[in-house]
This record gives structure tokens, C-alpha cells and sequence, in this order.
């Protein structure tokens, strides 16, 4: 499928829009995530506050710090921390503080201790697994620390995952509308180069009429008319050499002089019926060696000479082979426009009755100038 113009332009447009597909997710994503994070953080911090507030009006007992936490952990979802100012928890909503170790050092509690909002993401050895905390100070009349609320990084995760599941399906549904689109653009930009290959393959069968139809003010109108034009202009200039090439065959072959063509590497290229009669010559030699077919020796000797001469050279031949035919042959290099030689032409002329006539009239005069001069003597 790829290895067309079509194909190629497809999964380019594709992997275009699936890595800007991809980019766009991760930031989408990323951008969610952060703001998720900083949206839960701003309600932590938020509810530690009113908690802060609440634990003005309780008592200084450790079940009332424990009541505060287990009402604020049920209204919140997350757990509850009341700590002291020297580390020393005072209440919690999961667990017993008798068990639970100084938590002065912990970086939330510090910063909380401190007079700011902490916030942290480590691992809780309480609980044993990842958790954010957020503390914020409080004071009352008898106590001043922190309220430190926490919720598990398991449940982010989760909710992360739900977020990533949906963006992956978006992303699987717009890569398959991606596809489409992909599809039906590069149909549309690559269907007149398809037509063009048609018509180049059209035109190395001899058919030339093909034209197409595409009327754009783009590069490709412009290429889809360039192209018609040019179709247009090599038909009729084959027409024309088609017409002058039968004009051309049709007085070579019904000339009265045997024309012969031969190229640098003495290979016959044409030869007319009547050089074929005179060369007493009956299968076709186009194609073949100029030596292995034609059966005289001057001849072949001659066109030697005017290849390595390359002057043309005119002689008078004996045909032996052909009751005695003497043949005037007139041997002329083909050159180029840069003077290189193409090709060697042979012309053939059977003057066997010139020369009976001129012999003829040679031996009247011999008579007539014989019987004039015995009565004159």
C-alpha cells in the first residue's frame, strides 16, 4: 500500500496527525493531571482550615481531638491528623496514636509548624503507601500544632487511569476519523498523477488521443495541462514523422537505385527491393552483418574505406555473380551535426544496358568508320 504515491501520501498525512495527535494528548493530559493535583491540594487545604477553625471550640481531651478527626475524615473521604507542636499526634481518624511515631521531622508538619500550608507526596510508614499530605497550623486555648489531612496516591492513580483509558479511546477515535481523512485527501491530490501514469503508460502502448480532465488554478491544473499539451504536440509530431517515414519508405521502395544503410558497426539498417535484387540477396538482413550477406568483395571493401576515409567514393562493379550486371555504386558517409560519422549509404545503379548501348554504339562506329575508309582509299 505505501509504495504508491497515494500510499505515501496517506501515511504521511497519517503520521502527521497521529504524532500531533499524540503531543496534543500528552499535554492534554499532563495539563489535567497538574491541575487535578493542584485542584485536590487547594481542597485539602481549604477543609485543614475549617477543621483548624472547628478544633478552636473542642476540648483539649484525646477523644475530642479523635471525634474531631473521625467527623472531619467522614465529611472529607481522606484522614485526619491532629498533631502537637512538639510532633506528638493527638488525634487521628484511622489510627491509634499510642502507636504512631513523633511526626515533628515529617516536611508537611514542619512547614505547617512553621505558620504555612505543607504539602507533601512520600511514602507513609504508617500506612505503607504513598500518600499526599496537606498541614496547615491551628491553635486553641490550651494547644497550638497542626491539622494534617492525607489521602492515598492509589486513588490519584485511579483516577488518573480513568482519565488516560478516555483520552486513549478519543485518541483511537480521532486517528481512525485521522485515517479517513488521510485517505480521502490523498485520493483527491494524487488522482491526477494516477491519470498521468495511466496516460504515460497508454502513450508507450501508441495511444496518444488519451487526454485529462482536471481543471484546477493549482500546481497540478497547471501539470495536468502542461501534460495534455505536451500529449497533444507529440501526436501530431508523430503523425507527421509517420507521414513523412511512409512518403519517404514509399519512394526508396519503388526508386530503379538499390539503397543501402549501414551503421558504425557495419550492421544493415535498410535495404530496398531493389538493392536486394541486385545483390541477389532473398531472406531479410536487417540486423545482420553487412560481410556476412552481401557476396562481393569490392563492396564490402569500399565501405571500409569510406568509413576510414570518410570521403564518399564512386565505383564501377562487376557482378559476377549476376550474368556479368555491372553496377555503379556510389558509397557516402552519414555524418552528424558535430561532424561525428552515423553511418555509411550505399547506393547501387545497374548501367549493364548504358554500358551494352555505349558498346554498341562503339562498334557501329568502328564499322561504319571501317567501310568508309576502303572506298576513300
Amino acid at each position: 500500500m505505501f509504495r504508491s504515491f497515494r500510499g505515501k501520501l496517506t501515511g504521511s498525512y497519517l503520521l502527521l496527525i497521529i504524532v500531533l495527535l499524540i503531543i496534543a494528548g500528552g499535554l492534554v493530559f499532563s495539563s489535567f493531571k497538574s491541575y487535578y493535583m493542584q485542584n485536590l491540594e487547594s481542597r485539602l487545604t481549604r477543609e485543614a482550615y475549617l477543621i483548624a477553625d472547628m478544633a478552636k471550640y473542642i476540648g483539649d481531651t484525646p477523644d475530642d481531638y479523635n471525634n474531631l478527626c473521625l467527623t472531619a475524615s467522614l465529611d472529607s473521604d481522606t484522614r485526619v491528623s491532629i498533631i502537637d507542636k512538639n510532633g506528638l499526634v493527638l488525634g487521628d481518624s484511622q489510627f491509634e496514636i499510642s502507636r504512631m511515631d513523633i511526626h515533628k521531622s515529617r516536611p508537611e508538619v514542619y512547614t505547617a509548624l512553621q505558620g504555612k500550608a505543607g504539602v507533601a507526596i512520600r511514602y507513609s510508614t504508617t500506612e505503607k503507601i504513598n500518600m499526599l499530605y496537606v498541614a496547615v497550623p491551628f491553635e486553641n486555648q490550651t494547644q497550638n500544632g497542626v491539622i494534617r489531612m492525607a489521602i492515598p496516591l492509589a486513588e490519584l492513580a485511579a483516577i488518573n487511569n480513568r482519565i488516560f483509558t478516555i483520552m486513549l479511546f478519543a485518541l483511537f477515535i480521532s486517528a481512525m476519523l485521522a485515517t479517513l481523512l488521510s485517505l480521502l485527501m490523498a485520493k483527491r491530490f494524487s488522482a491526477p498523477l494516477h491519470e498521468i501514469t495511466v496516460m504515460i503508460q497508454d502513450m508507450t502502448a501508441d495511444n496518444l488521443d488519451q487526454r485529462i480532465l482536471y481543471q484546477a488554478d493549482d500546481e497540478l491544473g497547471i501539470l495536468v495541462s502542461a501534460f495534455n499539451n505536451m500529449a497533444e504536440h507529440i501526436e501530431r509530431g508523430i503523425s507527421e514523422i509517420n507521414e513523412v517515414k511512409n512518403r519517404l519508405e514509399a519512394l526508396l521502395d519503388n526508386t530503379v537505385n538499390g539503397i543501402l544503410m549501414v551503421d558504425v558497426d557495419a550492421v544493415i539498417r535498410y535495404v530496398n527491393p531493389v538493392a536486394l535484387a541486385l545483390l541477389n540477396i532473398k531472406d531479410n538482413i536487417i540486423g545482420r552483418s553487412s560481410v556476412e550477406v552481401i557476396n562481393n568483395f569490392e563492396i564490402i571493401e569500399t565501405i571500409d574505406q569510406v568509413k576510414n576515409e570518410l570521403q564518399p567514393l564512386r565505383k564501377e562493379i562487376i557482378l559476377h555473380n549476376l550474368d556479368e550486371k555491372i553496377v555503379e555504386v556510389n558509397i557516402v558517409p552519414v555524418m552528424n551535426a558535430n561532424h561525428f560519422i552515423q553511418g555509411i549509404l550505399v547506393v547501387l545503379n545497374d548501367i549493364s544496358e548504358l554500358k551494352r548501348l555505349e558498346q554498341v554504339r562503339k562498334d557501329f562506329v568502328s564499322n561504319v568508320s571501317h567501310e568508309l575508309k576502303t572506298p576513300l582509299a
